[in-house]
């Protein structure tokens, strides 16, 4: 049997140890390697005034890029410690708008529900759970 905290403890310990190679280089407006940007795509186009949530968040880049299109609210969360400090001060120009939450996607943090225009991932959408609960309305 899989041991749920274990697991979280040896990816915590891993994204820790390897944030600060990651720092910005996995981030809007770049989707992957070889993949068109959101430059040439404009998916995002309609950013301004946006309510933003990133699962996953990193060292908040992505959602630094959406600050500078005019989101209205940032909020992201991701399971290391060492990430969400450099989230903190990526977005610290945007400090008012942003709600950072040091937590594994399977633990409600505080998110509200119902309240986001745009909820994205750019590594961490295999956790399905988050998604169907973020969609649902509270009990």
């Amino acid at each position: 049997m899989i041991d749920a905290e274990r697991v979280l403890a040896t990816n915590r310990a891993g994204w820790n140890h390897v944030a600060p190679r990651f720092h910005g280089g996995t981030a809007l407006p770049e989707y992957g390697p070889l993949a068109p940007t959101e430059d040439e795509l404009g998916l995002l186009d309609a950013t301004p005034d946006l309510r933003a949530l990133e699962l996953g968040c990193g060292s908040g880049h992505s959602l630094r890029y959406l600050a500078e299109r005019g989101a209205r609210e940032l909020w992201g969360i991701d399971l290391s410690p060492v990430q969400i400090a450099f989230s903190e001060e990526t977005l610290r120009p945007f400090a008012p708008r942003v709600r950072l939450f040091e937590s594994p996607m399977e633990v409600d943090p505080g998110v509200p529900f119902n309240h986001f225009d745009l909820v994205f991932s750019r590594l961490a959408c295999r956790w399905r759970h988050w998604w169907k609960r973020l969609s649902m309305r509270p009990p």
